[in-house]
């Protein structure tokens, strides 16, 4: 009788050990079929979330000369819509509210000063520098100015630098009509002499620049066609709107780098593009 228990709680020991669903089981299953795995399938992976991209500012800021007006201005509104932090270098005389009511630092200096343009770049770290001193051709002054900010911008060990000048100016003397040729030798030859050295003197000391040389620059609507060409002896009119997306773009284009390119404009050239 002792027997017949102990079996019985053997046997009772057996059956609770085996899977509820292994005694649930009692239908043959199905055998893989020619070329099939008899293994259940992989678990599927779970679905991968979409990821978007958002638009940072990048490291480093944009330091401009000559921003507070004209091309510089509209140059300083293409950076800030393209996210970059920028800073101003005004004189004393240039109201800065247009600027500081975009988010833009200003920096006053002298740019007739060496010593003292020396500071302004320790306002912030800088990736590129760009000057469109020179637009309102103040004459000689234009060479010393320029001068002094790219001895700065080399000292400052900031490689990048944007230079604007203008069509007429060294290699280029022949490629404006004659008609501008006129208004050129009446009005603007110190300007040109001055810009002409002052590119002579960029390429010689060692900085990653880029001269672009626009033809008449006017206020009139973009026309979204302009390019920068390396032909020296094309000339048009541009829209400053257009000529500020061309500096603009310049900024990170290591493609332009060591590189003297016309702003043209295909659709403002001739005589009527005066009129335009």
């Amino acid at each position: 009788m002792q027997v017949s228990m102990r079996f019985v709680l053997l046997l009772g020991v057996l059956l609770s050990a085996v899977p509820a669903d292994a005694q649930k089981t009692t239908e043959p299953q199905p055998m893989a079929g020619p070329g099939q795995s008899s293994e259940p399938p992989p678990p599927k992976a779970a679905p991968v979330g979409t990821v978007v991209q958002q638009a940072l500012p990048r490291s480093g800021g944009v330091l401009v000369f000559g921003g507070a007006e004209g091309t510089g201005l509209a140059l300083v509104k293409e950076l800030v819509s393209n996210q970059n932090h920028v800073t101003v270098v005004a004189n004393q005389a240039t109201s800065d509210a247009a600027l500081t009511s975009m988010g833009v630092a200003v920096v006053q200096a002298n740019l007739l000063d060496a010593e003292t343009l020396k500071s302004v770049f320790t306002a912030a770290p800088f990736r590129a520098v760009v000057s469109t001193v020179g637009e309102s051709h103040s004459g000689s002054g234009d060479f010393t100015a320029n001068k002094n900010i790219f001895d700065a911008t080399k000292a400052a060990g900031v490689p990048r630098l944007i230079f604007m000048t203008e069509i007429g100016v060294g290699d280029s003397t022949e490629a404006p009509p004659w008609y501008v040729k006129v208004a050129d030798k009446l009005f603007d030859s110190e300007g040109l002499t001055a810009k002409a050295a002052a590119e002579g003197y960029l390429r010689q000391i060692g900085l990653d620049y880029t001269i672009i040389r626009p033809g008449g620059i006017s206020d009139h609507a973009p026309s979204g066609k302009a390019v920068l060409d390396p032909n020296s002896e094309v000339y048009s009119r541009i829209a400053r709107a257009d000529l500020a997306k061309l500096l603009a773009g310049s900024v990170d284009d290591e493609t332009k780098a060591g590189k003297t390119l016309t702003a043209f404009d295909p659709t403002r050239t001739g005589f009527f593009a005066l009129f335009d």
